[in-house]
């Protein structure tokens, strides 16, 4: 009984006990503990979202992963596919090494061009990566679509993530031109008038088949004029050409006559139009010729040495060259970048007559374009027939374009033309105006008309 204290009634009767405190002890109990698991479950489940997001973000990596692969693939080794959708891909590679064999029938030099071929379904390329595999990403489609007369590439590729979350990420790209290269026909030599000798056309390493001819004024490749010890590392053809003009500027560095060794660009110097640009009346050194094809002075030097993607202080150094260019002796041009790094433009056709000649022990990294030009090798260097790993051993790396092409009949005077020269010149802005001059390899299906480049992407997606 509980008794309380009355001030008036002393003789009031007591209350009786009615439990008021059991019942609110138990309430606030109640209360707290929804309370605990409410704010339990609210960690959960935000614990929950972490690791989903985690899960997603690591199978999206993945996935981009894949689309980086796919990409540099169809770039590169297999720049032949990159204008067709993948549906294509494994009838159009049937078709090149059906041609290629029937080639190296009559050809024993073109055995490399069905090395140079691989099969896109084959296991560890990245266009056959059809399912998930230790990296954890397939590809699900390449398709080549067309929009406002713009050709695009589209791949598709999926990632997962370690616990099995999934996620799809396509990626657009827009679809440049490009010079056939490799076995394809961008020559390493092309001139109007080829009297070999015993020189060589060779490509970068042992079955590479990149050291091709093209004879712009020949009527057969009978009429190339070759000597028992040459060897081509490629094909021959012949056809028209018709050299159109470069893009020239008003106002290049002036350099006059180089009689001594040089290096460019030099402090001060200026790239127009994203290259270092100098007008050269004539070239006659024993010494270096080192080109250095970016911006002056910039630290850690960048390498300018990829075909695709370059450094954006990447620049290109161009000489117009109106007069006569004679490398003697041991003279080098020492070229730091590709040979589309350092370019030598000549008359325009129809301008003087030009002559370019290179001393057997000399060495140069370059493209030549002298549509007036006769160019030759004066002698033959002797370490680079045998060397299939120094692509600098040769006489010239890179390649001639020339109006004639003589001078010696030296063996083994020898141009080692790179692999991947279709992609250099496709992605030199200072030979884009050769675009779509070239004529068609005779080695090239019906259904190849173009060669093509993944450029810069116009649309991403992720899907779930």
């Amino acid at each position: 009984m509980i008794c309380p204290r009355h001030s008036g009634s002393p003789t009031s009767p007591c209350l009786p006990e009615e439990g008021f405190v059991l019942p609110t002890v138990l309430g606030v109990g109640l209360i707290l503990l929804v309370s605990a698991l409410a704010l339990s479950y609210s960690a959960f489940q935000a614990n929950l979202g972490g690791i989903q997001r985690f899960q997603a973000t690591e199978a999206e990596a993945h996935a981009e992963s894949g689309i980086a692969q796919v990409f540099n693939a169809l770039n590169n080794q297999y720049f032949y596919l990159a204008g067709t959708s993948d549906g294509q891909w494994t009838s159009t590679y049937n078709s090149l090494k059906t041609l290629f064999t029937q080639a190296i029938a009559s050809n024993s030099n073109l055995a490399g061009c069905l090395n140079f071929l691989q099969d896109p379904t084959t296991s560890g390329s990245p266009l056959g990566q059809r399912s998930y595999g230790a990296a954890n990403w397939k590809l699900e489609s390449y398709i080549v679509s067309t929009s406002n007369a713009t050709l695009y590439g589209t791949i598709t590729t999926s990632g997962r993530s370690t616990t099995g979350a999934e996620t799809t990420v396509r990626r657009t790209y827009q679809l440049g031109t490009q010079t056939p290269g490799g076995p394809f026909g961008s020559p390493g030599l092309l001139s109007g008038k080829i009297d070999l000798g015993n020189n060589d056309i060779l490509g970068t390493s042992a079955g590479s088949c990149a050291g091709n001819i093209l004879c712009a004024n020949c009527n057969s490749a009978a009429d190339v004029n070759r000597q028992p010890q040459s060897v081509v590392d490629g094909t021959i053809t012949f056809g028209s050409f018709s050299w159109p003009s470069p893009t020239r500027i008003t106002n290049p560095i002036n350099l006059g006559e180089i009689k001594n060794s040089i290096t460019l660009p030099r402090s001060g110097d200026t790239p127009i139009n994203g290259a270092y640009i100098y007008s050269v009346t004539n070239i006659e050194t024993n010494g270096t010729i080192t080109i250095n094809p970016y911006t002056y002075g910039t630290t850690p030097t960048p390498d300018c040495t990829p075909a695709i993607n370059k450094p954006s202080a990447c620049h290109p150094v161009i000489f117009y060259l109106s007069g006569s260019m004679k490398l003697n002796g041991q003279a080098q041009i020492a070229n730091t970048g590709g040979p589309e790094d350092f370019i030598i433009f000549g008359n325009n056709l129809g301008g003087s007559k030009q002559d370019i000649t290179l001393n057997g022990g000399s060495s140069a990294s370059m493209f030549v374009y002298a549509p007036t030009a006769e160019v030759g090798i004066d002698g033959g260097s002797s370490s680079c027939k045998s060397d299939t790993k120094d692509q600098n051993s040769c006489t010239i790396k890179g390649a001639i374009w020339s109006g004639i092409w003589g001078r010696s009949s030296s063996n083994p005077a020898a141009i080692r033309v790179p692999s991947d020269l279709a992609s250099r010149i496709g992605n030199s802005s200072a030979l884009s105006f050769l675009a779509g001059s070239l004529p068609q390899t005779s080695l090239l299906p019906s259904n190849i008309q173009k060669f093509y480049l993944l450029q810069k992407p116009s649309t991403w997606q992720r899907g779930s």
